[in-house]
């Protein structure tokens, strides 16, 4: 479980074998390819180059991967058009023009379609601003003018209306809402409004039964250009291979723009794995180029590629999901992993619930996405193992609902006041582990080792007042502690949390969090002080949510048991199918959500940082 150790490649090469080297390496996809830091040196070359080709007198032309994207850009605009109307019949498909007549026709038609869709859109905004006011013909305004009566169209806001004097105006509501009205406001010349602290709204020149005819107009021509464009929508497919076959051409062109054009000499640089080393430069060999390895300097955002076991490899893709790796920390995979599984199967405690997830990873697995699969298997399997031990299947209930005279291990399922000591339990734990990965991630002296011993304060308070008695009797063969051995066993408890206490702090003073700069020692240790005992607290309770999900989830098991149980046996079975699926599903998504929840914000948060980019080397994208 460790980084695939990189080495940074430089390669230098002729301009003109740039392209083939390229391609070359495109095939073997070794070379995680990032744009290279400009010398300074080249620079004012740089700058005096030519715009085309990047060489200043260069008799090598190189195509722009700019217009290759603008290509692909205008197959997809041309694929999108033709899947977006049904496929014409057979007999009326237009199968006798060439491929450049075709493209032709369709971004004909295309320009044709979005011309009349934004003309329609226009209609039907000036409709919407008109339909308040009514339907009438506008004409009428300016025969009404010639006698004498003129009309001004106003749209103030209620409170702008309220606060008129209205004492000298003829006028309609015309309509009103809440925050504005419609008026019209009726004088016998223009003069009369010029006092009216209102301005008028513009009306349009045509009447709302005319905007209504031509929004039909246009939606038949639309229709009627869809129909033209239907009878090509066996062109989408020629479309969609072509973008395909262009896809590696851009690839490859993107890769040279991130090089550096200069003179005679074309350079690049990229990340390649130590192991593949040898054969990267045998390969740029062949072209008489130059490959220059080295080790990254810290701090160089290096791709990151992991080479975990089996069973850790598939929780690669929730580390990538949420936090990424970093080159420059330890491989935590492992430990997502663990918490996972571990977190997983307490949201579930269920064992049918269990087998359901493990089913569902092998189902995954079947149809080829590995990855998630073995999550949900290993996941799966365990939460079947916890879900026995606690006695529930199905939200059936061993020693409860079934076998009155087997009591289940644990009693997670059957008393809710165990889950929730339990919940607070694993909290304890848990941030005590979060702070030893961080102290395996970044060394003794940071404020975890200080919280590392506030947690062991409080576990050494919680096993002497609370596991103390159970500790002794599990030892002693379930014999009870006398009452002076527990005495002893409280009281040494109490004196390791005093002492542990005094420790932690020493060590919040020697080592606090560097909020503020490290030069702030003194509001750096009051906030570590302060933000150690109450985060402690904090992360400590967030953990009950895996008391609370999974009570919830085996009341709803039990709610679709008992529910079930009242049917008809036909009923009883595709009721419970149905019920425990549903029930299941939520599970499952409350699963993914609050198990990642706390190993990314309450564990993670103190013991890695993550924010990485993945090894993706340069190769072809089809095979």
């Amino acid at each position: 479980m460790s980084h695939v150790r990189m080495f940074e490649a430089t390669i230098v090469s002729r301009i003109v074998d740039a392209e083939d080297l390229l391609e070359a390496l495109q095939d073997v996809g070794l070379l995680h390819v990032r744009p290279i830091d400009i010398p300074d040196e080249l620079a004012d070359e740089l700058i005096s180059a030519d715009p085309t080709s990047g060489v200043e007198k260069s008799p090598v032309r190189f195509e722009r991967s700019g217009d290759v994207r603008d290509t692909v850009a205008r197959l997809e605009h041309r694929r999108r058009g033709l899947r977006s109307v049904p496929p014409a019949p057979a007999s009326m498909q237009d199968r006798a023009r060439s491929y450049d007549e075709v493209c032709e026709r369709v971004d004909s038609l295309l320009d044709r379609r979005a011309y009349l869709e934004e003309e329609r859109r226009g209609v039907e905004t000036t409709m919407a601003a008109l339909r308040p006011w009514g339907d009438f013909d506008p004409k009428d305004l300016g025969l009404l003018e010639d006698h004498g009566v003129i009309l001004r169209f106003y749209l103030p806001t209620r409170l702008e209306w309220n606060e008129l004097d209205r004492s000298g105006l003829t006028y309609q509501i015309v309509r009103e809402t809440s925050d504005l009205v419609w008026v019209c406001v009726i004088g016998d010349s223009a003069e009369a409004f010029d006092d009216l602290p209102l301005t008028p709204t513009a009306v349009p020149q045509e009447s709302l039964s005319d905007l209504r005819s031509r929004r039909d107009e246009l939606t038949t021509e639309i229709e009627a250009t869809n129909a033209k464009l239907s009878r090509y929508r066996h062109f989408s497919g020629v479309f969609a291979s072509r973008i395909e076959a262009l896809a590696d051409r851009i690839t490859l062109l993107e890769a040279r723009d991130g090089g550096v054009l200069a003179g005679p000499l074309y350079a690049m640089t990229g990340y390649v794995p130590v192991d593949e080393a040898v054969a990267l430069q045998s390969v740029v060999a062949r072209f008489g180029a130059v490959a220059r390895l080295a080790e990254p300097t810290p701090g160089d955002d290096v791709p990151v590629k992991l080479r975990n076991r089996w069973w850790t490899a598939g929780f690669e893709v929730i580390v990538r999901s949420f936090s990424g790796i970093s080159y420059w920390e330890k491989d935590f995979t492992w430990a997502v992993g663990l918490l996972f599984v571990l977190f997983g199967s307490l949201c579930l405690l269920d064992a049918g619930y269990g087998l359901l997830l493990a089913l569902t990873g092998l189902a995954l697995g079947y149809r080829g996405d590995r990855t998630i699969s073995r999550v949900f298997v290993i996941t799966g399997v365990v939460s079947v193992l916890v879900g026995l031990l606690s006695g529930q299947v199905f939200g059936v209930v061993i020693g409860q609902h079934v076998w009155d005279h087997l009591q289940p291990p644990l009693t997670l399922a059957t008393d809710p006041n165990s889950a929730f000591a339990f919940s607070l339990l694993v909290g304890v734990v848990m941030i005590g582990f979060s702070n030893l990965l961080a102290i395996w991630q970044k060394g003794l002296k940071t404020h975890a080792t200080g919280a590392l011993l506030l947690v062991t304060a409080g576990f050494s308070l919680i096993l002497g007042e609370g596991l103390a008695g159970y500790v002794i009797t599990v030892v002693q063969a379930w014999q009870p502690p006398s009452p002076e051995l527990l005495a002893l066993f409280q009281s040494s408890g109490r004196w390791g949390c005093v002492v542990l206490l005094i420790a932690a702090a020493a060590a919040f003073v020697m080592w606090p969090e560097p909020v503020f700069g490290a030069s702030a020692r003194a509001g750096n240790v009051v906030w570590t002080l302060y933000s150690g005992t109450t985060g402690f607290v904090q992360d400590v309770l967030s953990h009950m949510r895996l008391f609370g999900i999974a009570l919830s989830g085996s009341i709803m098991a039990l709610v679709v048991n008992d529910i079930g149980g009242r049917l008809p046996l036909p009923l009883t079975v595709l009721f419970a199918l149905v019920g425990h699926m549903f029930v299941f599903l939520l599970a499952l998504l409350s699963l993914y959500i609050h198990t990642n929840r706390l190993i990314f914000l309450e564990v993670g948060s103190k013991s890695f940082s993550g924010g990485s980019s993945y090894y993706t080397p340069f190769r072809r994208k089809l095979v």
